[in-house]
């Protein structure tokens, strides 16, 4: 059974700053490719390679496959935590054999935790970075509606990710909705919502992007909201947001034991719970299952 170490965290984390403006940076000037033996307790025994390549960007679990790292570190996975988190310094560890160093001493030299963010940044938090109703804004005694993507998520992200490490971003529903919150959507493919428009979605995701955060979509498959009402003026006829057919379904698409007063569904039967303010999509359709597929990538 493989160890678990704590500096596959660290190093994970170390990556994801690689990606960011900061982290292409700080390669340019460093520009080294180092070596990392972790030993699980004591060094020379079951060690673990990593690599991490100031070069190119890339940290890799796994030896060097160059011809040789321009230095490489042997160091227990304890002190290796203790020496990114700069509680551990790195000539007092040298001396007293906690680390030992193969290669050129020059570019060990380079590296030190000070090359790498604050110990909080290198912190993994998730965020739910959203508030349902948060689409208006008091300028006097007015309201005004705001894109939230842009001034509701923009005025906090500086505080919030750049100082405390967020790693990942819980974004809004961004789908075309019934509901202001976004848990009732219609046309999937329009991602233009009561939050703001597709590009603004963009945008933002971007400003997340570069500083090397994730952004995780909050997705609404399990039901939806009809477009139209068919002949019988039951709302059974849905869009889908295009130009084309793309998710625009109709009654067969939908669950048989819906309410079939609303919907008029004639679908297989629901396989889950029934969402009492949506209509049940009928997820056995291999037509639903494909078109959802391709929408989700």
């Amino acid at each position: 059974m493989a160890t678990e170490l704590k500096s596959d965290a660290i190093f994970d984390l170390v990556r994801r700053f690689l990606e960011t403006d900061e982290g292409i940076k700080l390669r340019k000037k460093v520009n080294l490719v180092y070596q990392f033996n972790i030993a699980p307790k004591k060094i020379g025994i079951d060690e673990v390679p990593y690599t991490l390549n100031l070069k190119t960007g890339e940290v890799i679990k796994g030896p060097y496959e160059g011809s040789k790292p321009d230095a490489t570190f042997f160091i227990s996975d304890e002190d290796f935590v203790k020496f990114i988190e700069g509680k551990l310094n790195p000539q007092i560890a040298f001396l007293r054999g906690a680390v030992k160093i193969k290669g050129s001493m020059s570019a060990a030299q380079k590296f030190s935790p000070a090359i790498f963010p604050k110990p909080s940044k290198l912190v993994e938090l998730d965020f739910f970075f959203f508030f349902w109703y948060l689409i208006e804004k008091s300028q006097g005694h007015q309201k005004k509606k705001i894109s939230f993507y842009l001034e509701g998520a923009t005025e906090t992200q500086e505080a919030v990710l750049a100082d405390h490490g967020v790693a990942n971003i819980w974004l809004p529903p961004p789908s075309a909705s019934d509901a202001s919150e976004g848990y009732k959507p219609g046309r999937l493919y329009d991602l233009t919502s009561k939050y703001g428009s597709q590009d603004e979605l963009k945008s933002v995701m971007a400003a997340f992007h570069q500083k090397g955060i994730k952004c995780l979509a909050d997705i609404v498959i399990n039901h939806t909201s009809a477009e139209k009402q068919d002949e019988r003026g039951a709302w059974s006829i849905f869009g889908g947001g295009t130009t084309d057919n793309r998710l625009d379904w109709d009654a067969s698409f939908v669950c048989s034991n819906d309410d079939t007063g609303y919907s008029n569904c004639k679908g297989n039967p629901d396989t889950g719970e029934d969402c009492a303010n949506g209509t049940d999509i009928d997820h056995l359709n291999p037509g639903v299952q494909k078109e959802l597929s391709d929408w989700m990538n």
